[in-house]
């Protein structure tokens, strides 16, 4: 072999369409180029002979210079690689993107995911991005392809740099937040417990608080909700009495759960008041403060309805207005 006796690394046309293949429908030759790490010119060059033939059209979104023609030839030149080529390749240009402005979190994963069997440090990038992309995506209210990103996180998590009990028990609780919001679905309740379980053995108060709220975030106040009140007693003793906003949240949801125990219900939803007020004239995060005070106030509001002067209960429920909208 020429190459092999000149000692030139250079890759052929091949490699590069598979990468380029890697990359996307679309291809940028200069990414390309910068993942193989040669010169942007042959590869435009070798673009345009692809073009010629009808194997790569002109790009149609943008960051696109060409575009494979047919979905069948990148997925021929993709399979054409080993399963440890395909995985450094997407790692190479995972690096790449990495290092690019204004790329996100879901394109980053995307191919971090890929490249996980290269080694421990790129599952951890894509349990990193997937994270962070399924924040993303709960944040734009696209509930479905949070869960989908999360559990991609904890899929890879297992091969992944550093992973530790309580960094699988927050991934696993963004993916109960994420299911919540679905609507009813059985998976929730298993992944809580496993989150549950995770917090105790990792000695995570807050982890096991938000697995707590989280449990007991849809009551049905027809039914006992003996689990979720043990659930809540247990993470409120175990947290921090400075952790004022997060200790308040925890006990207004407790209170709600001790309906049936007025007296009981009445003082944890005052402790809770309490934690809120501390909260909000002590804690840097005030946005968190104002949730938590909304949520004590709420609580108190409810296990005293009906035994408030109607002129007191008007004025609770104006507070609560007031520290909602902070």
């Amino acid at each position: 072999d020429a190459k092999a006796a000149t000692g030139d690394n250079t890759p052929g046309a091949e490699e590069i369409l598979a990468t380029a293949a890697a990359l996307g429908p679309g291809i940028d030759p200069a990414l390309v180029a910068a993942a193989l790490g040669i010169p942007a010119g042959p590869v435009a060059g070798l673009c345009d002979d692809a073009t010629a033939v009808g194997l790569l059209g002109p790009g149609q979104d943008v960051g696109e210079v060409y575009r494979f023609r047919h979905a069948l030839i990148r997925e021929t030149l993709y399979a054409e690689l080993s399963p440890q080529s395909r995985a450094q390749a997407h790692h190479r240009i995972a690096a790449v993107l990495e290092d690019s402005a204004g790329r996100g979190h879901a394109e980053l994963a995307y191919h971090f995911l890929r490249a996980a069997p290269v080694s421990a440090e790129a599952a951890a990038r894509a349990v990193h991005h997937s994270r962070l992309a399924g924040a993303d995506a709960l944040t734009a209210l696209a509930y479905e392809e949070a869960a989908g990103h999360f559990r991609h996180a904890l899929d890879v998590q297992r091969r992944a740099a550093r992973a530790t009990p309580a960094s699988r028990a927050g991934l696993l609780l963004s993916l109960a937040e994420a299911l919540t919001k679905t609507g009813t679905d059985p998976a929730t309740a298993r992944v809580i417990d496993e989150a549950v379980r995770l917090a105790r053995d990792a000695d995570e108060p807050r982890l096991l608080a938000a697995a707590a709220l989280l449990n007991a975030q849809h009551l049905d106040f027809n039914a006992p909700a003996d689990t979720a009140t043990a659930l809540l007693r247990e993470a409120a003793a175990a947290l921090d009495p400075a952790d004022h906003a997060l200790r308040a949240r925890t006990l207004a949801r407790l209170a709600f759960t001790l309906a049936a125990a007025p007296a009981e219900a009445r003082d944890t939803a005052e402790r809770a008041v309490l934690d809120a007020r501390a909260a909000a004239s002590r804690d840097p995060d005030q946005d968190a403060a104002a949730t938590a005070l909304a949520a004590a106030l709420t609580a108190r509001h409810f296990v005293l309805w009906g035994t408030q002067d109607p002129a007191d209960a008007l004025a609770a429920a104006d507070e609560i207005v007031t520290a909602a909208q902070r």
